[in-house]
């Protein structure tokens, strides 16, 4: 008996071929289902499969030998167009989050106990000479040595402020 699919299904195949012909350059917004990390995700002969990984293979072959991921060049995690996406490793995968802000750096790291501002406040306070660490600690209720981290740059060093 033939595979029946559902006008649901013939719809998002028809979208994926869609995105994966690369005539255009603007986001292609995946509007369907995602996956638990937010990615677009389609159930294909029984296994859910990343679109991105799908619209890459279809558009520019297999991944190749060390380069595993499906990368955005656009940043837009949702996007599948075939002009967006590229066959790229870890470190790739790393410097596209840099580039487009998603990198768990700074208050954007899930353990952060501070805010970009707060560290500028912080690298501020220093400068001047008035505090000592152990007082600025106190008063962001932070350890002393997340302080002196700060202030040696091991943590928070992404951070762009004026007391630098």
């Amino acid at each position: 008996m033939a595979k029946r699919l559902s006008v649901s299904a013939i719809w998002k195949e028809a979208f994926i071929e869609f995105a994966a012909s690369g005539e255009f350059d603007c986001c292609i917004p995946w509007e369907w289902g995602t996956n638990s990390d937010s990615y677009p995700s389609i159930n294909l002969d029984g296994k859910m499969k990343r679109v991105n990984r799908v619209v890459c293979e279809m558009a520019h072959g297999p991944a190749p030998k060390g380069k595993p991921y499906a990368l955005h060049k656009c940043g837009n995690p949702s996007c599948i167009n075939a002009n967006h996406l590229y066959w790229g490793d870890q470190s790739d995968n790393y410097a596209d989050a840099i580039l487009h802000n998603t990198a768990a750096r700074g208050e954007n790291h899930g353990r952060s106990k501070l805010t970009n501002d707060e560290v500028c406040e912080i690298l501020s306070a220093y400068s001047s000479g008035e505090f000592k660490q152990a007082q600025i600690a106190d008063a962001y209720g932070v350890h002393t040595k997340t302080i002196w981290r700060v202030v040696a740059r091991e943590t928070y060093a992404t951070v762009n402020c004026e007391a630098d």
